[in-house]
C-alpha cells in the first residue's frame, strides 16, 4: 500500500509547498521595501528579514491548523536575538488556515504557554522586556497577500496597470531569488535597487502561481508582448537558445510547429544567426522524427553530428553558418554548449521541472510556466 495515501497534503507534496513558503516571504519581504523606500532592507541574515531595528520571521502553513507549538521555535529564535541586542523591535509573520489577520502582542503567560517546557531556559525580567518589543502578525493567505503587493506596484510604478504589474513582480521577485544564492553581504536591497533592475532586466521567472492571477489569454499576451515582440525594424544579431519541457500530451506535430516559429521568427540569412533549441523530456524516437521532418521540408539544421551515433562535436554546433536555419542539442550536450557559446537571451519552458544553467552575468534569462506545448505556440507566434 502507498504509505502516502493518507498523508497530510504537506507530507504528499512537500516541495510545492515549500516553494510556495519560500514565495509568500519573497512577497512580505517587498512589501517591507517597496513601504520603506528609504531603507536597505537584508534577507536570508539574521533572520528571515530585517531592517534598521526590526528583525522579521516568517512561517507560511497555509495547511495547517494554529497551535502554540508551531511558533515555539522561531519565537525562541527571535528571544535569542533579543537577548544579544534588546534595542531590536521583533515581528513572527505567520499564516496558519484557521488564523484572520491580526495583530496580537502578548502577555507573559500566553509567552509562556508558547514556550511550554523550554519557559525556565529564559529569565522572567528577560521574557518581559521581549513581549513589549515583539508581535506575533497572523498574516493574510498567500494570494490575499499577493493581491495586496500587486495593489502597492500598481501605485507606484504602473498606474493602475494589473497585467503589467505582474511583470513587474516577476522581475522583483526574481531579482530577490538571485540575491538570496549570494553570499550573506550582498544580500539586501532597497527600492532604489528595485527601480534600476528595472530598466536592466537580465533575469525573470514566471512561476506556475501567475497562472492563478492572470487568465490563460492574460498570461500569454502578457508574455509574447514582452519577450516575443519584435519592437524594433531589425532584428538584433545575437545567439539566441530556446529550452522547451515537453510531455506526453504533447503531439508531436505542435513539437515541430514551435521549431518552424521559431526558425522563421529569429533566423535571418547575414543578419540573425540559426537558433538554438533543446526539448527536456522528450523521446529519441520522436526527436528522430522531427529531425527527418526538417530534412523533408528541406530545413537545414545542425545537430552536432554527422551520421546516426557520431560523437557530439560542440565546434560545430557552435560555429555559424548561414546556411543553417536551425541548431537542435540534446539535453545531455546542453551544458557543453552554454559553457561554450555566450548567449545574449535565454528561453526556458517548463512545466514541471526547470534545467539549472550556468548562465553568465550578461546573459538574459527568462523562466516560463507553461501548460502545454500549445501555450508555447501562441505566445511566441
Amino acid at each position: 500500500m502507498n504509505s502516502q495515501v493518507n498523508a497530510a497534503p504537506e507530507e504528499r507534496d512537500g516541495g510545492y509547498y515549500a516553494i510556495k513558503g519560500f514565495l509568500y516571504q519573497f512577497d512580505i519581504t517587498l512589501l517591507e521595501i517597496l513601504n520603506n523606500p528609504g531603507t536597505r532592507v537584508q534577507f536570508e541574515q539574521i533572520q528571515d528579514i530585517n531592517y534598521d531595528n526590526y528583525v522579521i520571521q516568517v512561517k507560511h502553513k497555509e495547511t495547517q491548523d494554529y497551535s502554540d507549538s508551531k511558533i515555539r521555535k522561531p519565537i525562541m529564535q527571535l528571544i535569542d536575538i533579543f537577548n544579544q541586542d534588546n534595542s531590536k523591535k521583533l515581528n513572527l509573520y505567520c499564516h496558519f488556515k484557521d488564523q484572520p489577520p491580526c495583530i496580537k502582542s502578548l502577555k507573559l503567560s500566553e509567552l509562556d504557554k508558547i514556550l511550554g517546557d523550554e519557559k525556565s531556559r529564559y529569565k522572567r525580567n528577560l521574557k518581559s522586556q521581549f513581549i513589549r518589543n515583539f508581535q506575533v502578525i497572523f498574516s493574510n493567505d498567500f494570494k490575499s497577500q499577493f493581491i495586496e503587493l500587486i495593489d502597492l506596484i500598481k501605485r507606484l510604478y504602473t498606474k493602475n496597470d494589473y497585467i503589467l504589474a505582474i511583470y513587474y513582480h516577476s522581475i522583483f521577485r526574481s531579482k530577490l531569488l538571485d540575491l538570496a544564492i549570494q553570499e550573506k553581504s550582498m544580500r539586501e536591497i532597497n527600492k532604489i535597487d528595485l527601480d534600476g533592475h528595472i530598466k536592466d532586466v537580465k533575469k525573470v521567472i514566471f512561476h506556475s502561481s501567475y497562472a492563478d492571477f492572470l487568465t490563460k489569454e492574460q498570461y500569454e499576451k502578457l508574455i509574447k508582448k514582452e519577450f516575443f515582440t519584435i519592437k524594433t525594424p531589425n532584428i538584433n544579431n545575437f545567439e539566441r537558445l530556446f529550452v522547451i519541457e515537453t510531455n506526453e500530451k504533447d503531439h508531436i506535430v505542435d513539437v515541430q510547429k514551435t521549431i518552424y516559429k521559431i526558425m522563421r521568427k529569429y533566423y535571418r540569412p547575414n543578419k540573425s544567426p540559426a537558433p538554438f533549441i533543446c526539448f527536456s523530456n522528450i523521446a529519441d524516437g520522436n526527436l528522430n522524427i522531427i529531425k527527418q521532418s526538417l530534412i523533408d521540408q528541406e530545413f537545414f539544421f545542425m545537430d552536432g553530428t554527422f551520421f546516426n551515433g557520431d560523437k557530439f562535436r560542440i565546434d560545430k554546433i557552435i560555429e555559424r553558418n548561414e546556411s543553417v536555419q536551425v541548431k537542435i542539442i540534446n539535453i545531455e550536450d546542453l551544458p557543453e554548449v552554454v559553457r561554450k557559446m555566450n548567449f545574449n537571451e535565454i528561453y526556458q519552458f517548463h512545466n514541471n521541472k526547470q534545467v539549472p544553467l550556468d548562465t553568465n552575468s550578461s546573459t538574459k534569462h527568462i523562466q516560463i510556466f507553461t501548460e502545454d506545448i500549445q501555450q508555447i505556440l501562441g505566445m511566441i507566434s
